[in-house]
């Protein structure tokens, strides 16, 4: 299992063309989903994936390569305190496919941990939080926002 922050993009995803809301490597997609979020450098531990929420689906998804102590701070402290952009890589297409169409993270803060399955591949899997498992294959059950 690797760790995994999912953020809840409510206020920024909309606001994207409905090109770079598709577009795996669009920039303003990954900047919505890696700018400049309040992490908490215990609560985030070693963060391999970051996914971006909307509405409850996973509108986007890359892993993580740089440990959270490493990761860039806001310039201006005053404004910033403790916001970091999370420096991340695209992930194959295959992965993207399968994590955005998990059923629905239930998202109520800005962001939240799980850890992401994989198989013996190193391919994804699935994604279990602490209160409930999510997989692919629930159609029942959903608490989305």
């Amino acid at each position: 299992m690797a760790r995994a922050i999912f953020v809840n993009l409510k206020n920024i995803y909309p606001q994207l063309t409905p090109a770079a809301q598709l577009d795996q490597q669009s920039t303003a997609l990954r900047d919505c989903t890696c700018g400049w979020w309040r992490v908490n450098q215990e609560s985030a531990g070693d963060i391999k994936f970051a996914f971006g929420v909307y509405g409850g689906r996973v509108v986007s998804a890359y892993e993580v390569h740089v440990p959270v102590a490493a990761w860039p701070v806001m310039p201006n402290p005053a404004v910033a305190r403790a916001r970091r952009y999370i420096p991340a890589s695209d992930i194959s297409a295959k992965d993207w496919a399968f994590a955005t169409n998990w059923t629905p993270i239930p998202m109520s803060g800005p962001m939240r941990y799980g850890e992401v399955l994989q198989d013996g591949n190193g391919a994804l899997s699935g994604v279990t939080f602490e209160d409930r498992p999510t997989f692919p294959e629930e159609t029942e059950g959903d608490e989305s926002t």
